[in-house]
């Protein structure tokens, strides 16, 4: 099932039985696949947008972003603290399914920033938070560099965040804290 793109598994998973083999029928018994599928691609694909190798945008963090991160987490660095210790003590292991990442977010219900741990391929838009910056806290994003030292990597993490990308995620959300500042 991992060799397919997520295309071909809505394609496959509305085949005859006949042709499905076992991986393929569990898909169309249960479009829970499907969405794992559609999630781990989603938060891949958000992941590497939250990071960059450009100075002009890893070095200065945006001012609306700076005042925002203060209200709700007391300062940049007691947010960067909150966001490791939460990464670095996420627990459990997997397979390539069980995707583990850490999400800054804002949550349109009580208008606020938080801090999501999501467990296999849950993200925050399946509870209704919006995405604003995450890191893969699963081995494989960082076994080969710093083998089981998880905060280690957490820690170089910070110096590829791409901080434009994640002060425009709050910028577009449509009641963000710098509307209430």
């Amino acid at each position: 099932m991992y060799h397919l793109t997520l295309p071909e598994v809505i394609t496959h998973s509305s085949v005859s039985v006949e042709k499905k083999n076992a991986e393929y029928l569990k898909l169309k018994e249960n479009k829970k696949g499907v969405l794992n599928l559609a999630s781990q691609i989603y938060n891949y694909d958000f992941f590497w947008k939250c990071l960059t190798p450009e100075p002009k945008h890893r070095d200065r963090i945006p001012n609306d972003l700076v005042t925002s991160l203060t209200t709700y987490f007391g300062s940049v660095e007691q947010f960067k603290q909150a966001f490791a210790t939460v990464a670095t003590n996420h627990f459990g292991s997997g397979w390539l399914v069980y995707v583990r990442l850490v999400w800054l977010t804002w949550n349109k219900k009580e208008g606020k920033l938080q801090l999501f741990e999501g467990h296999d391929a849950e993200n925050p838009l399946q509870h209704e938070l919006v995405p604003l910056l995450t890191i893969d806290v699963w081995e494989h994003a960082y076994y080969l560099d710093y083998k089981n030292e998880r905060a280690k990597f957490i820690d170089k993490f910070w110096n590829f965040v791409n901080w434009s990308f994640v002060a425009s995620n709050l910028r577009s959300t449509t009641k963000g804290p710098q509307k209430e500042l």
